[in-house]
């Protein structure tokens, strides 16, 4: 890897102040949340009937839902802050700091049934690092690692039962991310592209927490935040004493609809009719 830090103690990877990142990343939920709600107007009667049927199917009542009210398609977006794990951290004259970046993604899911639900989709994500070095001579190397990929999630979804219109679960899963993109860019505002130095793809794993918001019979808000660990060395010419992954933190929020919904919306039918599936 391509490194220049300067060096801060025996751990090297420092999270980013909060005031910086999370003032962005609340103005995105709130215009995405006030959009949304002007376009489903959070009806209380759709939640009551939304909850009401929901209780029914968790007491044992027959599924009769279709197909197309199982599947949702939806987007998400927010905001990742990426960094790297590993041996190559360890180098004493080196920090590395998360640094922030853009996820945006567009889901396709299955409700298997109240509690379980899986979902793969495709995406595009920034990561890489920010960091630092001191060479022997005193002089300071500041730079930013920016990689982009093309991401593929496939995750599962397992709820817990609902909250009035909040329904929590936990999210496991894993990722690919195929890279179309990396540079690195020098204080000094010089930039070296680094394709060839980068591998071409890379594999996480993912957990984290998320909930979701209901905001109509069928449509939800989903505000997730999840971790994603590397397991494959990003760079070509590493050794394993010299070895770095990728890691990131995502804070998203979505919307999703199911199919059938869609549908009569795009061919102007009657969209009030509640689901009986309601899982995250």
């Amino acid at each position: 890897m391509v490194s220049q830090s300067k060096s801060i103690g025996k751990r090297h990877v420092h999270m980013p102040m909060p005031s910086k990142y999370f003032m962005r990343t609340a103005a995105i939920l709130g215009f995405l949340l006030i959009a949304i709600g002007n376009y489903e107007g959070l009806t209380r009667t759709a939640v009551a009937e939304k909850v009401s049927i929901g209780d029914k199917q968790e007491e044992g009542a027959p599924d009769a839902v279709s197909i197309g009210s199982r599947i949702e398609i939806g987007l998400s977006a927010g905001i990742s802050f990426a960094s790297i794990h590993g041996p190559e951290t360890n180098d004493s004259t080196i920090i590395y700091h998360f640094r922030e970046g853009f996820i945006g993604r567009l889901l396709l899911g299955y409700q298997i049934n109240q509690y379980l639900s899986f979902s793969a989709g495709a995406g595009f994500i920034t990561k890489g690092y920010d960091s630092a070095r001191r060479t022997d001579d005193g002089e300071m190397y500041s730079g930013t690692l920016y990689l982009g990929y093309l991401q593929f999630p496939g995750v599962v979804h397992i709820s817990s039962p609902a909250v009035s219109i909040l329904r929590p679960y936990l999210i496991l899963g894993g990722e690919l991310d195929i890279l179309i993109d990396a540079d690195l860019t020098f204080a000094d505002g010089q930039i070296f592209e680094l394709n060839r130095l980068i591998e071409n793809f890379d594999y996480s794993v993912i957990g984290g927490l998320g909930t979701t918001i209901l905001v109509g019979p069928s449509s939800k808000v989903t505000i997730e935040g999840t971790y994603a660990r590397g397991l494959k060395n990003i760079a070509t010419r590493a050794t394993e004493d010299s070895a770095a992954l990728n890691q990131s933190f995502y804070l998203t929020i979505g919307y999703r609809t199911d199919i059938s919904t869609l549908m009569r919306r795009l061919t102007g039918g009657d969209s009030g009719a509640p689901k009986a599936v309601s899982g995250g």
